[in-house]
């Protein structure tokens, strides 16, 4: 039984409008037809997205209206900085070891001495 109705539909299947993409009478194009799990991976990939990504940071981030109706702090002037002449000869001396060491590629040689003496230098300013 199985078939002979195989075989009844064998004659519209070989039909100019089934090859055409047209639907069975109406002679309007047939939607195409897309697998339950190729509609969920292109759901899967959108998910991933770098935009959709990007929305959900910025939704994140941006929370709602109420976080900015209050101000939270002034604005504070930065401190004065001191005048140019007073700035530590030791310091400046320092730094020209360090650069002496950079010109000559010790810090190559003496990688851990040259990160602590950068580190140093670095805090005291």
């Amino acid at each position: 039984m199985r078939r002979w109705s195989c075989l009844a539909a064998l004659p519209y299947l070989l039909s100019p409008a089934y090859g055409a993409g047209l639907g069975p009478s109406s002679g309007e194009p047939a939607r195409p037809s897309a697998s339950k799990k190729a509609i969920s991976y292109i759901h899967w990939l959108e998910e991933r997205s770098m935009l959709q990504q990007a929305r959900v940071l910025a939704r994140h981030h941006s929370g709602n209206s109420i976080q900015w109706q209050h101000p939270y702090g002034q604005p504070q002037p930065h401190g004065d900085l001191p005048p140019p002449g007073s700035y530590p000869g030791w310091l400046r001396d320092a730094w020209k070891l360090r650069d002496q060491w950079h010109r000559e590629e010790a810090d190559r040689l003496l990688p851990r001495a040259a990160l602590r003496l950068e580190a140093v230098l670095l805090r005291a300013e």
